[in-house]
């Protein structure tokens, strides 16, 4: 079964016609009507999906593009040419029809972060990260979401950075949280990272909010979202916004890394990247990509932190999605950031609880998320 698809700007000779030509066939008929189509029209050169770097523009496998050879003939193919953007630019821009359902879908994915990093699903003492990831996982089940991107869940300790898998930990008071997981629904996928602080609620002075310092980070963090969102302008290249951003950190004292993505269709969509994590300072190729408007982004980033009353610096991960809005002429955050910790407060565990992450009842139901998909 062979299927070709022929789309066609506006101004071409092609115009009125139907966009794109289709062809389905399992005859082998396609290739003489598509030259005849060819020859009427005699465009003067053909886009193909053969970019070397660019997944998104080269998705023609060798053998598709060995039958093209043979079957449209030299001429044809001398008038084949590769322009990435094309497809990146089909791929990546949003209509602005599909916005209300992926704030649902921010929405729903707060709803899940907030009732995770609670006392209502963590008992401290008792509950592990693992745990915890795994209550994710049956939530995501319920509200019948997919995922691109497994729940990670972590205990944040300098010494020992976790790794892409997350951590073992048992969930203590006095510990810092953080998660990093998407949803996938309608065609869409997100991607979030939260932090979490459980307070410390036994001793002489038990808390009633995360320290001053936790704060303090979380604003760099925060900051650091205004300097990219302020200096990411369509039309820039990634690396372009990545070296300003980096340099209005340095001039602020921030110290941190930026790797911001393109998201939406993919949980890593086409389209510029903002620095790698193994590239914090210049991307070849896909950060050379100009910024497109139209588009939806992810905004990942960690503020570095000293915590005086831990003795270490601490890496406060933030990443929030954003889309472009034609009437604001900015990028907005589709359902909002975080500017506060999640807090886990054991004092308001009810006597009766169970924990949930052990596969118990608890006083937890569905219908209390407050979600809405």
């Amino acid at each position: 079964l062979t299927t070709v698809l022929l789309f066609h700007t506006n101004e071409s000779s092609l115009a009125g016609a139907p966009n794109p030509l289709v062809w389905i066939d399992n005859t082998g008929q396609v290739w003489p009507e598509l030259r005849s189509t060819l020859r009427q029209f005699r465009p003067d050169c053909i886009v193909l999906n053969t970019d070397e770097n660019i997944a998104f523009a080269g998705g023609l496998h060798a053998g598709e593009l060995t039958v093209l050879q043979r079957e449209l003939g030299e001429y044809w193919m001398t008038k084949t040419v590769n322009v990435p953007m094309l497809a990146v630019e089909f791929v990546a821009t949003k209509l602005s029809s599909q916005i209300e359902y992926y704030h649902k879908l921010q929405e729903n994915v707060w709803a899940l972060i907030e009732e995770g990093f609670s006392h209502r699903v963590i008992i401290a003492g008792t509950t592990t990260t693992e745990d915890l990831s795994w209550w994710f996982r049956e939530k995501m089940q319920a509200l019948n979401v997919t995922t691109w991107t497994q729940p990670r869940i972590s205990v944040l300790a300098e010494e020992s950075f976790p790794g892409w898998e997350g951590t073992q930990d048992v969930i203590q008071e006095g510990d810092i949280l953080h998660i990093d997981f998407g949803i996938t629904a309608m065609g869409l996928n997100t991607d979030t990272r939260h932090m979490a602080y459980v307070l410390k609620t036994k001793g002489a002075h038990p808390e009633t909010d995360a320290p001053e310092d936790l704060k303090e980070g979380l604003k760099k963090s925060n900051r650091m979202q205004d300097i990219v969102l302020a200096t990411m302008r369509p039309g820039l290249t990634g690396n372009t916004v990545l070296r300003r951003s980096l340099e209005q950190m340095k001039k602020e004292g921030i110290e941190g890394q930026i790797y911001c993505h393109p998201i939406g269709d993919w949980g890593h969509d086409a389209g510029s990247v903002i620095g790698f994590l193994n590239l914090p300072e210049h991307v070849p190729v896909l950060g050379d990509l100009p910024i497109l408007p139209n588009t939806y982004y992810s905004i990942e980033l960690y503020a570095y932190h000293f915590l005086p009353e831990r003795n270490e610096t601490i890496r406060f991960r933030q990443e929030e999605n954003v889309a472009w809005s034609e009437e604001s002429q900015a990028w907005e955050f589709v359902y909002g950031r975080q500017e506060r910790f999640h807090l886990i407060d054991q004092r308001l565990v009810s006597p009766s609880f169970t924990d949930q992450t052990q596969g118990q009842e608890g006083p937890f139901d569905s219908d209390s998320m407050h979600v809405t998909y």
